[in-house]
């Protein structure tokens, strides 16, 4: 009973029924739908100057290199985590179809129950439908080229998982087994940025 009673809910199976963003192993997903179904080849070259302002001045976005990593192929541009890479394939992507990636990601058996006989949660891929439904907003290019990306975790201390204040923010909501959430300062590759500490598993 102590443990039912648990608010860390220690009896929850977080492997298969915790919902947490894949973080940037997603690139692996984007690089095939873009392969697929965007005409791309592993040797589409891309440019990484370490700063992309593809969706506007205003909305600047950074590679985790600084200096970036100049002319990168799409191949290359996975395996060095390139992140201004994925968000050009996510512009590319979102131009042919603002359904492409998330109906790609559901082929793949993101959002969906494993078949394991275990209990289990089917996960969320966000589309258009979905943010209409649950924020009343429309799906905008950059929600595709930051679900192309999907680089969510910006730290992870032993025990315990970081999700950016960004993440946070574009969750409809936490899963309920989290329990408390702390508030933090995180150092990362672009400077000291807000965070939010899920509690350990």
């Amino acid at each position: 009973m102590a443990l039912q009673a648990d608010g860390r809910r220690p009896l929850v199976n977080r492997a298969t029924q915790g919902t947490y963003p894949p973080g940037s192993v997603f690139t692996v997903v984007t690089m095939a739908a873009a392969m697929g179904q965007g005409g791309l080849t592993a040797t589409s070259s891309f440019l990484c100057r370490g700063t992309w302002t593809g969706l506007g001045a205003d909305w600047p976005k950074k590679c985790w290199l600084a200096s970036g990593h100049g002319n990168i192929p799409l191949d290359r541009a996975l395996t060095s985590s390139c992140d201004i890479a994925f968000y050009q394939v996510g512009l590319l992507l979102n131009g042919l179809s603002q359904d492409l990636l998330p109906a790609f990601a559901r082929q793949c058996g993101f959002g969906a129950l494993t078949g394991m006989e275990v209990e289990q949660q089917a996960g969320l891929v966000p589309d258009p439908a979905w943010k209409i439904q649950a924020k009343g907003e429309g799906w905008a290019p950059g929600d595709t080229v930051n679900l192309a990306q999907r680089l969510e975790s910006v730290a992870r201390p032993a025990g315990t998982t970081v999700l950016s204040e960004a993440t946070v923010q574009g969750l409809a909501e936490l899963p309920e087994d989290l329990g408390p959430v702390e508030e933090l300062q995180v150092k990362g590759r672009e400077g000291t940025v807000r965070a939010h500490r899920l509690p350990a598993p």
